[in-house]
């Protein structure tokens, strides 16, 4: 039997496309009655839904996020919360987050200094605010903030606050600090302090260990 190639002629048919109406996004003016008296559910909804967004439009429905958190703490909601804080870093939400260095929650705390180190630029304006703060509690998260903030300006908060610091926690604070970040420039400060708390047994060895430290990094 012989086979006979045929001939196919391909047709080209045009696709006539229809109007869709897409739903339009979910607005931060409706998340907002969902966020504050929404079900655990609906608010965790709601703070997903702020991903659609930037820093910006989410400032509107701030107060209200660092309510839900003051008011859940270590909840899961909470955890949400602080992670919804951490997508939208701005100079308005590190301003809120160091309003929360005086909560006495640890959870609190400890979320508010660690979003706190990943926004150095942002916190930067901050820190002198911070380390002279009227609370000394305040001042000793300062420091910590400080240990693993990747900034420049870090030696010299950290040698103002050898200079002027009063508070022998925020000082032994600091001085742990220094010892930590081995910045042979703070060598004669430390020294200093040394000098300065010479009656204080926990500052001097804390300061001595710096010193060796500070030496061998010279």
């Amino acid at each position: 039997m012989v086979l006979i190639k045929q001939n196919k002629t391909l047709v080209s048919e045009e696709i006539e496309l229809e109007d869709v109406q897409l739903a339009p996004l979910t607005s931060v003016a409706n998340i907002q009655p969902q966020l504050k008296n929404g079900t655990e559910e609906e608010k965790i909804a709601a703070l997903h839904d702020l991903d659609l967004f930037d820093s910006q439009a989410i400032l509107p429905l701030l107060d209200d996020i660092i309510t839900l958190i003051e008011n859940e703490e270590s909840n899961y909601l909470g955890e949400v919360a602080f992670s919804s804080l951490r997508s939208h870093l701005c100079d308005e939400v590190v301003q809120k987050l160091t309003g929360f260095l005086a909560s006495e929650s640890p959870f609190i705390r400890n979320q508010a200094i660690e979003l706190l180190q990943n926004a150095p630029e942002l916190l930067a304006p901050y820190m002198n605010d911070l380390i002279h703060n009227s609370n000394p509690d305040v001042r000793i998260f300062a420091v910590d903030i400080l240990g693993l903030l990747p900034h420049d300006g870090v030696p010299n908060w950290l040698r103002e606050i050898l200079r002027k610091e009063t508070h022998v926690n925020v000082i032994g604070a600091a001085i742990d600090r220094i010892t930590q970040l081995a910045d042979p420039s703070l060598l004669e400060d430390v020294k200093q302090a040394q000098q300065r708390f010479s009656a204080v047994a926990y500052i001097q060895f804390a300061c001595k260990v710096a010193i060796d430290r500070l030496t061998s990094e010279g």
